[in-house]
């Protein structure tokens, strides 16, 4: 398999977002939730282009991360504010930060 050249790599960015629910949600439903707002505000295209992965879901502090490119990270963000319910339950999902790495989210 050849190799990619870094200028060729697609640049990611990583957007830390904070669940704000009365009722506890799953990872499963949070993960849901967050394609399901990035489909509805994007369409099928925008989201394709944004390239969405659900990273991880942190129950105990209800922080999640979910990975984007760069070039489509505040219409990310704006798709990703306007979620207000989860699995049926009113919900926020309250953005954070943005980083280029994990590691420099979390600090």
């Amino acid at each position: 398999m050849p190799v990619v050249k870094p200028t060729m790599r697609e640049k990611r960015r990583y957007i830390l977002y904070k669940v704000e629910s009365d009722a506890p949600v799953s990872e499963e439903e949070v993960k849901r939730a967050s394609y399901n707002a990035l489909l509805s505000f994007l369409g099928e295209y925008g989201s394709s282009l944004a390239n969405p992965k659900f990273i991880r879901y942190m129950e105990a502090d209800r922080l999640a991360i979910l990975r984007c490119n760069h070039t489509e990270v505040e219409k990310a963000k704006a798709a990703l504010a306007l979620c207000n319910n989860i699995g049926g339950k009113r919900a926020a999902l309250r953005l954070q930060r943005v980083s280029g790495t994990i590691a420099g989210l979390l600090r």
